[in-house]
């Protein structure tokens, strides 16, 4: 059930279906990791990987921020 405290930026993080959506993405990821042999697609994969990371990490910053200001008002 979603917290009422929270906004509804900060509930898509939460949701079980986006959660499942970005898992998929991660092991759709890591099996083209897997399939390729060339190291320098392996490389760029793995970096496709960690910008997936780090934007997935700055867009909750960014709920939590904006929801901190809704509040705030």
């Amino acid at each position: 059930m979603p917290n009422p405290e929270e906004q509804k930026i900060q509930q898509m993080f939460d949701d079980e279906d986006f959660q499942l959506l970005v898992i998929s993405v991660k092991h759709s990821f890591f099996d083209e990791w897997v399939r390729e042999r060339e190291l320098d697609k392996r490389e760029k994969i793995h970096a496709k990987l960690e910008a997936m990371e780090d934007l997935l990490t700055a867009m909750q910053a960014a709920a939590d921020s904006i929801a901190i200001q809704k509040h705030r008002s």
